[in-house]
């Protein structure tokens, strides 16, 4: 068995171990604390990706501040005039906020266009195709996640409640468009651990819809 697999293995372990007691903790008696670790979590997360991808070359270091910048910034327009996702806010659980939008965003945003490049790649050579998949699988991903976010209180939609079809169809447009700008700079990107990643936040976020009772 090589290194690599190795580390893909110790790591698949470590994250698995992270997941299954951020579920007891969040359906427990202490979910708000458990909450509040998610900035942590996002930081572990994006480092075990680090270190499975391997060396980074210049335009993987561009995708990823790319893709971080270009979220964080549809975010910030949309939380700040209502826009672009429909009228929403931040609230405390995620941590420290930069123009009314938590920080750790931007890395959530880099975290998931990472991972579905790296599933759209396994489907297609044709960019417009892994682009478009990558959105969807971003925007599915974003309809278990939303239900959660707002019982944890990541962010809240005022009298939206559950979040407006505006949400996920811009949520599609700029994910599209990041995806497409991204496999324009690199057509593909292989770490099998991104994959494990965004399966498991997939089976994360489908039981504690679950568990916390929401109107997914």
């Amino acid at each position: 068995m090589t290194k690599h697999k190795n580390i893909i293995i110790l790591s698949t372990l470590l994250l698995l171990i992270i997941y299954v007691v951020g579920i007891v903790g969040i359906l427990g008696e202490s979910a708000a604390w458990y909450a509040s670790l998610t900035s942590y979590n996002l930081l572990f997360v994006a480092v075990l990706l680090a270190i499975t991808h391997g060396k980074f070359d210049r335009r993987d270091v561009y995708i990823l501040l790319f893709s971080a910048i270009i979220g964080f910034g549809f975010e910030a327009i949309g939380v700040n005039t209502g826009w672009i996702f429909g009228s929403y806010e931040y609230g405390e659980t995620l941590g420290i906020k930069l123009l009314d939008v938590s920080v750790v965003i931007g890395l959530n945003w880099a975290i998931l266009t990472y991972c579905t490049m790296v599933i759209a790649t396994k489907t297609s050579s044709n960019r417009w195709i892994k682009s478009l998949l990558g959105a969807l699988l971003m925007v599915g991903l974003d309809v278990l996640i939303e239900p959660v976010a707002i019982k944890l209180d990541f962010w809240s939609w005022g009298l939206h409640n559950p979040p407006p079809l505006q949400n996920f169809i811009a949520w599609f447009i700029i994910a599209y468009l990041i995806q497409l700008v991204s496999f324009t700079i690199k057509p593909e990107f292989k770490n099998n651990f991104a994959v494990v990643v965004f399966l498991v936040l997939v089976v994360f976020f489908t039981i504690l819809n679950f568990g916390l009772n929401t109107s997914i």
